[in-house]
């Protein structure tokens, strides 16, 4: 029986220089949420944004009701 070939070994990388990241962290940037228009609904979404981001300030939230009024 034939023993199954080897893969190949890869080329031995030369150094490359360190990548500079082009995004400033930590950095703050917009989310996006769609709701009904619903007592509790600002509570609820800055629950959910302080578990991610204990940090999350709340007087960020911008509100803009749709043209209907309903979300």
């Amino acid at each position: 029986m034939n023993s199954p070939a080897s893969p190949p070994i890869p080329p031995t990388p030369v150094s490359s220089p360190p990548q500079v990241s082009l995004i400033e962290y930590p950095s703050q940037f917009p989310i996006k949420v769609m709701g009904l228009k619903v007592d509790g609904l600002v509570a609820a979404i800055t629950h959910v944004a302080h578990q991610f981001d204990p940090a999350f300030d709340a007087s960020t939230i911008e509100l803009r009701e749709s043209s209907g009024g309903k979300y």
